[in-house]
């Protein structure tokens, strides 16, 4: 499991440009997968993409955009959109917003 979040952080790294691009596709499908790479990024530059997506029209590209943020786990990152997405109508959205909150929520020695 290391090696391959290894990969991801690397990938991220090396492709943010592009996976940000992404994130900016017609296709949704292609917007999930970005903003769930940009998760991996460790970048803060990631921070407005992933907050304007979890008010996309698609419950896949709102929870990826939530586990992505939640996975930065920056201390600054806005709360906002994880207070709106508990109330999603669609369970998927919302199981991902209380899934993303723990890392933001527990001290970072105990994740």
């Amino acid at each position: 499991m290391d090696e391959h979040r290894a990969l991801l952080k690397r990938t991220a790294t090396d492709r943010f440009d592009l996976i940000l691009d992404g994130v900016e596709s017609s296709d949704p499908v292609r917007q999930g997968y970005a903003v769930f790479a940009l998760g991996f990024s460790n970048n803060r530059a990631a921070l407005p993409a992933l907050v304007r997506s979890t008010d996309h029209p698609n419950e896949t590209v709102r929870a990826n955009a939530l586990i992505a943020l939640g996975h930065l786990a920056f201390s600054d990152t806005p709360m906002e959109p994880f207070r709106k997405l508990l109330e999603d109508p669609v369970s998927d959205v919302r199981h991902a917003a209380l899934f993303a909150l723990r890392p933001l929520t527990t001290p970072k020695d105990e994740r």
